[in-house]
């Protein structure tokens, strides 16, 4: 079985910290996400997620750090402005398949959906 985390907020949802002016920077919201995922990156079990979904603007940032800071096995997002209906589009595909394909399978069968529609 599959454990799978999807984060659709976009970051400026992400809450503030007292005394904070400005989004959190990106290493917060990765070591937040984290705390669901395999391990921390030392190999210690913190919980039971695979995969992670950012399915919104420019996630690659939090992404890069959920997979070489806290070994995340598998993380998706976008790099750059995403359109809404893109980014349905792709969960559409992608969850449907995900059973059936697993994670890297389900992805290149949303991406291919994409370019399918020209996105």
């Amino acid at each position: 079985m599959h454990r799978l985390l999807l984060l659709a907020t976009l970051i400026a949802d992400f809450p503030i910290d007292e005394g904070e002016e400005e989004r959190p920077a990106a290493e917060k919201v990765a070591k937040t996400i984290a705390h669901c995922c395999a391990s921390d990156g030392d190999s210690k079990a913190l919980g039971t997620v695979e995969c992670v979904v950012i399915n919104a603007c420019y996630g690659s940032q939090i992404a890069e750090l959920l997979k070489k800071n806290h070994s995340v096995p598998w993380v998706i997002s976008w790099e750059t402005e995403v359109d809404d209906e893109a980014a349905m589009t792709f969960s559409e595909t992608f969850y449907r398949e995900i059973a059936s394909k697993g994670f890297k399978g389900a992805f290149e069968k949303a991406k291919d959906h994409l370019e399918l529609r020209q996105w």
